[in-house]
C-alpha cells in the first residue's frame, strides 16, 4: 500500500479505478473492512481512495480528532492526485466528510452512513485480540444474524485493522464532542444514510441532521449500525445512482487544492 506523511505520522492508502475520484472516510476506529461490500462496484468508473487513520490498520498512531482527521483526509487526497472528490463517509466519517464539504471547495458530495450527532458508541469496538467479543460486538451492530464464515471473516479483519484500545478511545471521544455547529453553512449536497436498527445513530437522529443541512436529502436502510456493510449491495446501489447524478466529469477533472 502506499504512504503519505503529516506531521511526523506515517498514512496508509490505497487507490484503484479511474475517473473522478471517491475517497471513503472510516467510522470510530473501525478498519477499512468496512467498506469490503461497497468499494468494488464503485471502483472503475470512479477512482476509489480508502485510508487508515491514525491508529487504524497500518497507520501511525497519533492524535485523534475531526480537524486532525480532515487534515489527513486532504493529505491522503493530495498525495493520490484528486483535484476533487466526493466523499463517503461511516459514522464518525461522515462528520469528517461533512466537515471537509464546509471548509474545502473542492468536496464535490457527501454521502454519510449512520452518522449523527450524540452517538451511542457503548459496544461498537472491541479488542481487537478478543475474537469472542470482536463477533457479540459485531454481531450486535450488523441486525441480521450471518453465516458463521462470514461472521468469521469480518472478525478476522477487525482484529488485524480496527484501533487499539487507546486508539478507539479518542475515536470515541472525537465523536462524542462533534457538535456540527451552524450546518446551514454546509451547502455540499449531502445524503444521509439512517438504518432502521442502528443503536449507535437512530435512524430518526440522521434524519434530523439531513434535514438541518440546506442539501440534505435522507434515505433509510435495513439493518444495524455496520450497515454499509451487511447491505453492501444497497448501499452500493444507492451510491452509484447518487454519484452519477452529482458527477460531471469535466468538472471533476478542474485543478485546485484539499
Amino acid at each position: 500500500m502506499p504512504t503519505t506523511t503529516r506531521d511526523g505520522r506515517t498514512i496508509r492508502f490505497a487507490t484503484a479505478g479511474a475517473g473522478p475520484t471517491v475517497a471513503f472516510v472510516g467510522d470510530a476506529g473501525l478498519g477499512a473492512w468496512l467498506w469490503s461490500a461497497v468499494q468494488g462496484k464503485l471502483t472503475g468508473p470512479y477512482q476509489t481512495v480508502v485510508w487508515d487513520g491514525p491508529g487504524v490498520g497500518e497507520s501511525d498512531v497519533g492524535p485523534i480528532s475531526i480537524a486532525t482527521l480532515r487534515k489527513d483526509l486532504a493529505t491522503v487526497l493530495r498525495e493520490s492526485g484528486a483535484e476533487q472528490a466526493h466523499l463517503i463517509g461511516a459514522g464518525l466519517g461522515g462528520v469528517v466528510a461533512l466537515e471537509a464539504a464546509r471548509r474545502e471547495d473542492r468536496v464535490q458530495s457527501v454521502i454519510a452512513l449512520g452518522t449523527a450527532l450524540d452517538p451511542n458508541l457503548d459496544d461498537l469496538w472491541a479488542p481487537p485480540d478478543d475474537p469472542e467479543a470482536l463477533a457479540a460486538a459485531t454481531r450486535a451492530h450488523l441486525g441480521t444474524d450471518p453465516p458463521a464464515d462470514w461472521l468469521d471473516r469480518i472478525v478476522a479483519w477487525r482484529a488485524a485493522d480496527d484501533a487499539e484500545e487507546g486508539a478507539a478511545d479518542q475515536y470515541r471521544e472525537a465523536w462524542e464532542a462533534a457538535t456540527l455547529a451552524d450546518p446551514y453553512e454546509i451547502t455540499t449536497p449531502a445524503l444521509l444514510g439512517g438504518a432502521v436498527a442502528d443503536r449507535v445513530a437512530p435512524a430518526d437522529a440522521v434524519g434530523d441532521l439531513a434535514a438541518d443541512l440546506p442539501r440534505g436529502e435522507y434515505r433509510e436502510f435495513a439493518g444495524g449500525h455496520l450497515f454499509p456493510v451487511a447491505r453492501g449491495r444497497a448501499v452500493a446501489d444507492v451510491a452509484v445512482d447518487w454519484l452519477t447524478a452529482h458527477s460531471d466529469r469535466e468538472s471533476d477533472r478542474r485543478s485546485g487544492d484539499f
